[in-house]
């Protein structure tokens, strides 16, 4: 047994078929769950980007590489890496 937050993909968010395929959300929903639910594993990787106008361009550039990086592994069959960078609380 163990106890873990969920995360949703954004296309189960307001957001619906606008989110990015590998962008997941992480939310404020718990549970504990059996060894035995487990049905595979995932690389997600949590995203600190700054914010603000003077880093427009900068973020930019890193959102292009990530997703030319991201087409590079879909071409070649490996798995997708998904990311998180915001916290999903409709109820806020």
């Amino acid at each position: 047994m163990f106890h873990g937050r969920m995360m949703q993909h954004g296309c189960q968010t307001v957001l619906g078929n606008a989110a990015n395929e590998r962008e997941v959300f992480l939310t404020n929903e718990c549970r504990d769950l059996g060894l035995q639910d487990v049905k595979q594993t995932n690389v997600v990787s949590i995203r600190k980007m700054p914010w603000g106008h003077q880093y427009r361009k900068d973020n930019i550039v890193v959102d292009k590489l990530d997703r030319e990086r991201a087409d590079e592994r879909k071409k070649k069959g490996l798995s997708t890496e998904y990311y998180c960078k915001s916290l999903y609380w409709p109820e806020r």
